[in-house]
């Protein structure tokens, strides 16, 4: 039973990511913000390790609230990860209040490359 929950969660949180694609981010100066492998990826795994199940539902129902966050939400953040490895890595934290919660999206971009969804929190 909790098995076939967690693959409707799933299935119907891949589907909805999936067909966002891309959207315009104002916050980031209308910057498309691309829906791709990467960031489903890491609704479902930190590093090599899968997140806990627990974890996962709760992004999978955040993730309804991504295109509003990214469409109407401030940054909140940006942080350059400069390692000793090319190229480097962007993040930018964009925020909106919904519900009385502080909901954030996070988008990375890796060396000049586009930028992409990347997690979501609460």
């Amino acid at each position: 039973m909790e098995n076939e929950y967690y693959k409707k969660k799933l299935n119907g949180a891949k589907k909805l990511y999936f067909n966002i694609g891309a959207i315009s981010c104002p916050a980031l100066n209308n910057k498309i913000v691309y829906f791709d492998r990467s960031g489903f990826r890491h609704l479902l795994r930190k590093g090599k390790k899968h997140r806990d199940v627990k974890d996962q539902l709760r992004r999978f129902h955040l993730l309804s609230y991504a295109t509003s966050i990214i469409k109407k939400g401030e940054q909140i953040m940006d942080k350059k990860i400069d390692t000793s490895r090319v190229p480097e890595a962007y993040f930018y934290r964009i925020g909106l209040a919904i519900e009385g919660k502080m909901i954030k999206v996070i988008v990375r971009q890796i060396g000049p490359g586009k930028l992409h969804f990347f997690s979501i929190m609460d």
